[in-house]
């Protein structure tokens, strides 16, 4: 299963202004064949838009992997996002408010921190978790990676950051722990009002 490499997965142009099109996953209540979110980012830079469509991924992700999400209206789903992509706005404004005054941009390390981690995340989401990824020379998720623009410098922290989160997403599904998934996710479950109760993950893991 390959990843891509420049194209930015649900993302697409609509006249001037960029959108975040993205499928409801099977699994979710309201899912269904033609089931989707489609969200005006209100950007019509393409890096700035790039950004948040990521962000919006990598929670869908989350929200995939967490069944506790699954009983989420449309219109509840739909405004987690919107809340999503606010925030990824203000704080896209205030880097470049920060350039402005400083005369630089964002720190190449923390860039490339960013990038490798978005690499880790879309292991997570092309192979999920049920099975522990060989990262070995000339396998399969290193050919991926590297078609996905990844460095061999790279490899290292990428395997680190997947194995980590693959570990603690199994761990809270056990029960175990709160991962950075879950409270991601929980926080926006609570600005919907949409209850981390028993009678909620009942309801989400019997769909």
């Amino acid at each position: 299963m390959g990843l891509r490499r420049h194209q930015v997965e649900n993302l697409v142009l609509r006249g001037p202004v960029f959108y975040w099109r993205a499928r409801i996953p099977v699994g979710f209540r309201v899912s269904g064949r033609y089931a989707r979110l489609s969200l005006s980012l209100r950007l019509s830079d393409r890096k700035k838009a790039s950004a948040v469509a990521r962000r919006l991924n990598a929670l869908l992700l989350e929200m995939e992997l967490v069944p506790k999400t699954r009983m989420a209206t449309r219109e509840q789903l739909a405004k987690i996002f919107a809340l999503e992509a606010d925030a990824m706005r203000a704080e896209l404004e205030a880097l470049d408010r920060a350039a402005k005054r400083t005369g630089t941009i964002r720190d190449p390390e923390q860039r490339a921190a960013d990038r490798q981690v978005g690499l880790a995340y879309r292991l997570l989401h092309a192979y999920g978790t049920g099975e522990t990824l060989s990262f070995e020379e000339a396998g399969d998720v290193r050919e991926a990676l590297y078609g996905a623009g990844a460095e061999p410098e790279d490899i290292p922290f990428i395997e680190a950051t997947y194995r980590a989160e693959r570990k603690a997403i199994l761990s809270d599904r056990e029960g175990r722990t709160r991962n950075s998934f879950l409270r991601d996710v929980l926080f926006r479950m609570g600005q919907v009002e949409l209850e981390d109760t028993l009678l909620n993950r009942d309801a989400a893991t019997s769909t």
